[in-house]
């Protein structure tokens, strides 16, 4: 396996790769990729990911969004509307991992990728995707210096 430091090197080279982004949600973007590359991230389909939403939302005490797919075509994988509990993802098959960004945004009612969506979003992948997943990219965030929570 790839030492983190390593990995933490080309998160920060694939920063590039998000224009329209400010540095910190760019890296924020960046480590979830590499994470992805690593380690994959299980695909559903519409009606198996709008009953995982709602099982996983049930679970965390949140509200469910209501899921809407976005056409293949795209620069963005995901977007979720707060104030109207909306998540938008694009395909017909969306990734767990995507999915789970999304909600972060629905947990940790942060609108941005900072530090308050990052701890969000490393919980819900350790309860929701795998410890291993989680772990690597809480390991990644502090690498690349990005403010996370304490791993718990």
């Amino acid at each position: 396996m790839t030492h983190i430091r390593e990995l933490a090197d080309l998160a920060r080279v694939r920063t590039s790769h998000y224009t329209g982004c400010n540095e910190e949600q760019a890296l924020t973007y960046a480590c979830e990729d590499i994470v992805i590359d690593v380690l994959g991230s299980r695909i559903m389909s519409e009606d198996e990911l709008t009953i995982w939403i709602a099982d996983v939302c049930e679970r965390e005490d949140v509200d469910a969004p209501v899921l809407v797919l976005l056409p293949e075509k795209g620069r963005i994988a995901g977007s979720t509307d707060i104030d109207g509990n909306v998540m938008c993802l694009r395909g017909r098959t969306p990734s767990v991992a995507v999915a789970l960004h999304e909600l972060a945004h629905v947990v940790s009612r942060a609108s941005n990728h900072d530090s308050q969506f990052r701890t969000s979003l490393v919980a819900l992948w350790r309860r929701h995707l795998s410890v291993e997943h989680a772990g690597l990219l809480h390991s990644l965030y502090n690498s690349t210096e990005l403010d996370v929570g304490g791993w718990e």
